[in-house]
């Protein structure tokens, strides 16, 4: 998350842009005040934010980003974990690797999680990995 808005240098196609803490707070708030998606989204964060970039956290420090309840990818995950759950049925490797062509990294996880089924060994390792980036 915090990507698009660090304080210092960005290459990026060979020219070195640089932003200052309040060059950063102002584009932040520009695109929070618009009526886009992004807007809409991080706005409810806006302040904690800015206040991040001012001492030098990282910009999604504290912030509980959740994705939109109604967004087609938790309505899909929820509805495979569902159908899962309903059938009862055994979870094969048939039945993960249809999860894996189908879905998303983070979506098979939250199905897994949500249906009960264990995790392998690389997906503990995403997990553990993301944890870690969170918490620095």
């Amino acid at each position: 998350m915090g990507g698009c808005f660090n304080s210092g240098s960005v290459e990026r196609n060979q020219v070195t842009l640089k932003m200052d803490k309040e060059t950063e707070i102002k584009y932040l708030s520009q695109l929070l005040r618009r009526d886009t998606y992004f807007g809409q989204f991080f706005r409810p964060y806006g302040e904690l934010m800015i206040s991040n970039i001012r001492n030098d956290f990282p910009i999604e420090t504290n912030c509980a980003f959740k994705p939109n309840e109604n967004s087609a990818e938790v309505k899909r995950c929820n509805l495979v974990a569902r159908i899962l759950k309903t059938m009862n049925a055994e979870v094969n490797e048939a039945v993960i690797a249809v999860l894996r062509e189908e879905l998303t990294r983070q979506e098979v996880l939250f199905v897994k999680l949500s249906v009960g089924i264990a995790l392998d060994k690389a997906e503990r390792q995403y997990l553990t990995e993301r944890l870690m980036e969170i918490r620095n």
